[in-house]
């Protein structure tokens, strides 16, 4: 008899039986064609005069990474400094995904933007080995588990076929549409695997819904319990994720009442216990940072009027979503036991992702997956029925695969599209945040667009640089140039920099003999380069 049955434990389906080889096709596929739009960072050539960021997705994004990773290898660090504000601070970001991939770039002297780039191929793999676990006692029909897993790596909707067309109309009909169609947005789960953190925080989340979406009390609390210890773990990695762990905890059992008309009131006690004791375990760490002045000003924007509509789903979710509903359909006729479970998960996304006032449109990505495996619970019938030697049918079939999975390609040719918008910056800022690396740790004040950059590939905090994390950063932007280009403003950025105690100042060399000479002795060196000019302060 093998051990694990010895001590009474069940082996993983994964172990004894694993998906099939060709199965991991489908990481490799993803992780190839979201390597694209990095490696097309190289082989494009930029206008004259400007490069591009080395990212492969949202540049925003990414360097906000980027800056609270590179403090690991920079000072051991375990709790993160918001870098993208020049106040004081004392340290009070806990992000254990961010903390890990700085662990992994302090141990291996690997720059963090590359730890950050490269760890998405892993993570993919990762997420597929657990999807294949999380899916075996939902689907056991293996068939049904590669189609669920085809679909949910590479379905799609049918917005990228209309996107083209759209923005040839007025702004007042094709902008709506091209706003709530982004492909940012992740209305895919491909779309979502660009970014890192969030299939991190995917597969965590597969890991603690298979307890939770389990249909039966199987009197075992305290694995229960090891639910309330994943919802702390997946908070501080991603708080969006955790928020639609507790969602669907509280909405399955609802939904269980309304369509069995029954409540298991024995695991609700359990389940309840754990959720309780995770948000207090939450709320008590997270209540100490909210202390701090620069984590509360920019840790906002959480409650807001951003959302997406259901009124989309027929093009974002396309084909997927209508075998979807075929499924649900099926389920509740034949009474699958995972029916009252799955319309929680459901409902739950759609009432998180149309809210008017959580901002909404955060949870959007929560909502392919679940509609990928009932959508795949029909598709071995569908194929069936399709794939024959009739020309009709075989067109048919073909019709199909398109509608179903050239949404990645479309995805793809968009985002290296999007380089030209979003990862274009002038050299200069390139040029200039390279040599502030090579310069001892100081607060600086340089060009917002170039603010994004030096917290990420150096060890000095901006005044301003990012949208989120710098709070009133628009307001800010227009501050900057307002002080640097109306020498009726010097007056209000000599006060900036000695409040502040900014010691680097980054602005126009057309203006730079004018700022340096107001400042008089405080300037101790000047560097320029190209159009900018590097002012080293003392105070």
């Amino acid at each position: 008899m093998a051990p694990a049955a010895l001590c009474g434990l069940q082996v993983p389906d994964f172990v004894v039986n694993p998906p099939p080889k060709s199965y991991w096709l489908i990481p490799a596929i993803i992780a190839l064609l979201q390597a694209l739009p990095f490696l097309a960072t190289f082989w494009l050539t930029p206008p004259a005069g400007q490069t591009y960021l080395r990212v492969g997705y949202m540049p925003e994004d990414m360097h906000a990474y980027m800056s609270f990773i590179r403090q690991v290898p920079d000072s051991g660090a375990f709790l993160f400094e918001n870098r993208f504000v020049t106040g004081d601070q004392s340290g009070r970001f806990v992000l254990l995904f961010h903390w890990l991939l700085g662990t992994v770039s302090a141990v291996v002297g690997m720059a963090p933007h590359w730890v950050l780039e490269l760890s998405r191929i892993p993570l993919i793999f990762a997420f597929f080995a657990v999807l294949w676990w999380f899916l075996e006692p939902i689907l056991a029909d293996r068939r049904k588990r590669l189609w669920a897993a085809g679909l949910v790596g590479f379905s799609g909707g049918l917005a990228g076929f209309f996107r083209p067309l759209a923005e040839q109309l007025p702004a007042d009909g094709g902008k709506p549409f091209l706003v709530s169609t982004w492909h940012l947005y992740g209305w895919s789960t491909f779309e979502s695997l660009y970014n890192p953190l969030w299939i991190c925080a995917f597969t965590l989340l597969l890991i603690t819904l298979r307890r939770l979406l389990r249909p039966s009390d199987d009197g075992r609390w305290l694995l229960d319990w090891g639910v309330g210890l994943l919802l702390v773990v997946l908070w501080f990695v991603h708080p969006y994720s955790a928020m639609v762990a507790f969602a669907v905890g509280v909405a399955r059992p609802v939904a269980q009442l309304i369509v069995e008309g029954v409540v298991q009131k024995r695991r609700l006690l359990g389940l309840g216990l754990s959720f309780a004791a995770a948000l207090a375990a939450i709320l008590a760490v997270a209540a100490w940072p909210l202390a701090d002045p620069v984590f509360r000003a920019s840790s906002g924007q959480f409650f807001g009027r951003q959302q997406l509509a259901v009124f989309w789903y027929p093009v974002t979710l396309g084909l997927v979503l209508a075998f979807a509903i075929k499924g649900g359909v099926h389920w509740i006729e034949t009474r699958n036991i995972y029916r009252s479970s799955f319309l929680g998960w459901i409902g739950a996304v759609v009432l998180l992702h149309t809210s008017p006032v959580i901002n909404g449109y955060h949870f959007v990505p929560y909502l392919h997956l679940p509609i990928s495996i009932l959508a795949a619970t029909q598709m071995p019938g569908i194929w069936d029925r399709l794939w024959d030697v009739d020309l009709r049918k075989t067109l048919a079939a073909v019709l199909m695969l398109v509608l179903l999975f050239a949404s990645p390609i479309l995805v793809t040719l968009e985002s290296v599209r999007d380089l030209e918008a979003r990862n274009l910056v002038p050299e200069v800022f390139v040029e200039m945040t390279s040599a502030m690396a090579e310069l001892p740790p100081g607060r600086a004040l340089v060009p917002p667009q170039m603010g994004m950059l030096v917290p990420a590939y150096t060890h000095h905090p901006v005044w301003a640089g990012h949208w989120f994390l710098t709070p009133d950063y628009w307001s800010r932007v227009d501050q900057y140039a307002a002080m640097i280009g109306d020498p009726g403003r010097q007056r209000a950025l000599l006060e900036l920099l000695q409040v502040e105690r900014i010691r680097y100042l980054v602005v126009p060399a057309k203006v730079g003999d004018r700022i340096a000479s107001a400042l008089g002795s405080k300037v101790q060196d000047r560097l320029p380069r190209g159009e900018l000019e590097l002012l080293t302060l003392s105070w």
